[in-house]
Formats: structure tokens, C-alpha cells, sequence
């Protein structure tokens, strides 16, 4: 093969030992050019135990069909005429996950914007912010639902599309729940820190559900489509009422709902309730009873399905025990947007290893080496200093093993992407940022 700019460097370290490049071997094998990003740090540093796709599964990639079931009112007769017109205006030369990755770039903006004027998220900033923040969120959405439509006009459909949208998506989780942190005043607080972690539930088990199922539910009322609405009309009162809204007393603001409502809680309090309901309530049975009657027509044991939920449960755990110990200083020193960053990695890690062994046929991950810092912190700023083992104030400690936790998840998320895309690309010829043809000629 000749070695063309776009070949040279694109596995970076090509090898580590006998460790090469899976990517550009394949690519060298299939007479294909990686067609995505450098691998600029080998796997096996970041990935201990990481194993590449294997070639026999990558078959399952061409056979794959796309499907999905979407029942909400407001995306049918509202949204969906809307995204269809948006898609219009796209030019037939932008690759559709080049337009996922524009959607999420007002999201980070929004975050930059938020920690710039309020960086304790006690929602102190200028009511543009928290416009800005509705803005981007539809937006975000907008783009989310529009690249798909946008790859079936230009005929460019492939599973990397599904793999590189909902992985995307994965990550504004967090994005989202840091944001609406901000617009409603939570602060670095416990509540904080649930509204960060709570919409990582709904996406997980949505992807676990897929996984049984090979389908895509979104019900009447759905987080992608009502659930986003819904967040970002709360920036949206923030901006035109003000924040201060979020801190009075809820039955005072709702005195209809005085009779379930506690009389200490706050409305931005009372707000991650509602969210929670609607997750756990809502949301989660009827993902547990898709999957139940698919592994009943499919022949397969529901408890094994159940055991699909040990990672997400794992993960939850270990940042809810870190979060509320009482040797932290996460929140007490206002590290709850890295924490949440540090996270949206995590669960990144984890949703898009479910997505991708869905599209290639393989068992369902349960465990990936993010896992491992995240465990960690819960023995040294829990387990250790309770046993009287650490010191029980530790601040500066637990501030720099939080930041080389989210640089190394961020490498590993990253990392593992970057070479699963590579593959992808070279394997079904296709680029994943363009819509040119790969030149597949070889020397």
C-alpha cells in the first residue's frame, strides 16, 4: 500500500512489542486507509486487558439494520416536521456524524459559558446565560435528530453512524445535567451531584434495552424528546424570572402539590425529584419489561439480562458512595463540573461497549478499566479513611487524583474510540467525518 499523508501516523505508536495497530493492519489487509483520527497511545497502556474487535464479528456490521419505535405525540406532530426542515438546509457534502458533533459543540460552549459566569453553579449569572443554555440544548437536539436524516438523503446509513451518534449522545448526559445544575441553582451540593448523575440512568437503560431487544423504544413520553423539552423550558424560566425562583420554598411556588410535598423543600430540589420519578418510575420498568418478553421470545435467561445492569449499578454506586462521604471534598470544594466531566467519560465507556457489541453480535460488556479509579476512590476517600487508615481530611489529595482520573478516562474513552472507529472504517470502506469515497486502490 502506498504510504499516503493520510496513511502516515494514523495508528501513531503502531506498535508496543508485538502489539501493533489492529487498525492498520486490517486497513493494510482489506487494502483500505484508516479513515478517522491518529491513534496517538497504544491501547494496551490505557486498556489493560483491552482486546480489539474481533475480525469474525465485524461480518454482523453489513448485515446490520437500524430500527426503532418512537411513540411520542410531541416528536410526531411538533418536532419531527421541524427536524425534517432543518434537514434541508444541510449541504449534501456534510457528513452526518460531522452534524452530531456540531450539535454537541453548543453544549460544551454552554458549559464553558456556565462555569465562566457561575462556577459554584449557584446560578448567580447573567439571564443570556441561561438563554444560551435553552438554545444550545434545542439545538443539540435539533442536530441529534436530524443526522440521521441527513445520512438517509445522502445514502450514507452505516452502524458507525448508530455507534458514533448514541455514544455522543452518552456523553451529553452529563453535559446536560451540569448545565441544568446551573439554570436552576443546585449548586455543588448532594442534589447537585444527583441531577449530574441521574440522566445517565435513562440512557443506560435504553442502551441495555436495545441490546435484548435490537430496538429502540421511545414511549409517549420519552427523555430524548419530552425530557429535553422539559430541561430546557427550566433554563427558559430561568433566564426571563431569574434564578432566585429555584431557591423559594416548593409548596410556595406550587401550593397545589402542598399535600406531597414536603414543606423544607426547595423547587430546585423538588425538581430532581421529578426527575427522578420520571427515570425510575417512568422510565426503567418498562425498559425491564421489554427486555423480559424479548428474552423470553429469544429463549434466554432473564437473569442474564439482569446482569447487564451490574456495570451501570457498579458505576452508580461508586460515585454515589464518593459523592456522599464524609471525607470528600468534591463537593465542599466545588469539584462537581469535573467530577460530572470525569463521569460523562465513565459512562461513555460503558454505554458505547454495549452499543458496539450490539451492531457486532458479541456478549454484553460488563466491565471496562474506567471502572477501576472509580472503585479506587471509593476505598481511599470512604473505606480507608473510615477504618482509620488515611487521613480523614485530605483535600489536595483527592483534588489531584480526581483530575488524573478525568485525564485518564478522557485518554482511555478517546483511545478505545478512535481505534473501534478506525476499524469500523476500514472494514465497511467509509469515512466517518466525510462523505468522500475511500480510495481503496493499493500499490
Amino acid at each position: 500500500m502506498g504510504k499516503s499523508p493520510s496513511m502516515i501516523g494514523t495508528c501513531g505508536w503502531v506498535g508496543l512489542g508485538t502489539n501493533t495497530c489492529y487498525a492498520h493492519q486490517l486497513s493494510r489487509a482489506m487494502g483500505h486507509q484508516p479513515t478517522f483520527l491518529p491513534t496517538l497511545i497504544p491501547s494496551t497502556l490505557l486498556m489493560p486487558g483491552f482486546h480489539h474487535i474481533n475480525p469474525d464479528s465485524l461480518v454482523h456490521l453489513k448485515s446490520y439494520q437500524y430500527r426503532s419505535v418512537d411513540k411520542s405525540y410531541l416528536s410526531k406532530y411538533i418536532l419531527n416536521p421541524w427536524w425534517t426542515y432543518a434537514a434541508t438546509f444541510m449541504p449534501d457534502w456534510l457528513a452526518p456524524n460531522a452534524i452530531t458533533l456540531i450539535g454537541v459543540s453548543g453544549m460544551l460552549l454552554s458549559i464553558f459559558f456556565t462555569v465562566w459566569y457561575t462556577p459554584e453553579l449557584t446560578g448567580d449569572g447573567p439571564s443570556w446565560i441561561y438563554f444560551f443554555s435553552a438554545f444550545s440544548l434545542f439545538f443539540y437536539q435539533t442536530m441529534d435528530n436530524i443526522d440521521g436524516k441527513q445520512a438517509r438523503r445522502t445514502g450514507s446509513s452505516s452502524p458507525l453512524g448508530e455507534l458514533f451518534d448514541h455514544g455522543i449522545d452518552s456523553l451529553n448526559c452529563t453535559y446536560g445535567g451540569i448545565v441544568n445544575c446551573g439554570a436552576v441553582a443546585l449548586g455543588s451540593t448532594s442534589y447537585g451531584g444527583l441531577m449530574v448523575l441521574s440522566t445517565c440512568i435513562g440512557m443506560y437503560f435504553s442502551t441495555w434495552e436495545t441490546y435484548y431487544t435490537h430496538t429502540l423504544y421511545l414511549g409517549v413520553v420519552n427523555g430524548p424528546t419530552e425530557g429535553l423539552v422539559v430541561a430546557l423550558s427550566t433554563m427558559l424560566i430561568s433566564g426571563f424570572m431569574g434564578t432566585d425562583i429555584w431557591k423559594e420554598d416548593a409548596v410556595e411556588v406550587l401550593p397545589f402539590l402542598s399535600f406531597m410535598v414536603p414543606e423544607y423543600l426547595k423547587l430546585n430540589e423538588f425538581w430532581v425529584w421529578v426527575v427522578m420519578f420520571t427515570l425510575v418510575v417512568l422510565h426503567v420498568p418498562f425498559c425491564v419489561w421489554n427486555v423480559y418478553w424479548a428474552c423470553k421470545e429469544d429463549d434466554v435467561p432473564f437473569s442474564e439480562a439482569l446482569v447487564g445492569l451490574l456495570p451501570f449499578g457498579v458505576a452508580g454506586g461508586a460515585a454515589y458512595v464518593w459523592l456522599q462521604s464524609p471525607y470528600s471534598t468534591v463537593l465542599v470544594d466545588n469539584h462537581l463540573v469535573l467530577f460530572g466531566l470525569t463521569a460523562s467519560w465513565v459512562f461513555g465507556r460503558l454505554t458505547t461497549g454495549v452499543i458496539l457489541n450490539h451492531l457486532t453480535k458479541l456478549e454484553f460488556p460488563l466491565w471496562n478499566s474506567t471502572l477501576i479509579p472509580l472503585l479506587g476512590a471509593t476505598v481511599l476517600f470512604y473505606l480507608l479513611p473510615a477504618l482509620g487508615l488515611l487521613p480523614q481530611d485530605n483535600p489536595h489529595f483527592e483534588t489531584l487524583y480526581l483530575w488524573g482520573f478525568f485525564v485518564y478516562a478522557a485518554a482511555n474513552f478517546l483511545t478505545w474510540a478512535v481505534n473501534t472507529i478506525n476499524v469500523i472504517c476500514s472494514y465497511l470502506g467509509i469515512r466517518c467525518l466525510s462523505l468522500r469515497p475511500v480510495d481503496n486502490k493499493t500499490n
